[in-house]
């Protein structure tokens, strides 16, 4: 999970995994399956790819799996399938 600095929590304590800010996300790992949270905390894409990597600075996205098929995610959570 994730305090504020007023000890208050902003993300429940419910993730196995929580990783830093890049692109205004964070990854973030629950069940053995991955999602993003916002700059806020909040989660804006559902933990449901078997596999994801941080955001990416340079390219504003994401690699992600699921099923054997892969991808890249944008920040809005669209996500482009490689073919």
């Amino acid at each position: 999970g994730l305090i504020n600095n007023k000890n208050e929590v902003v993300t429940p304590f419910e993730y196995d995994f929580i990783g830093s800010l890049e692109c205004c996300r964070r990854l973030v790992k629950k069940s053995d399956k991955y999602g993003f949270l916002d700059g806020g905390g909040h989660l804006v894409v559902d933990a449901k790819y078997d596999y994801a990597d941080s955001f990416d600075p340079d390219e504003e996205a994401a690699f992600v799996e699921i099923d054997g098929e892969y991808g890249y995610i944008d920040i809005n959570g669209n996500v482009e399938w490689d073919d």
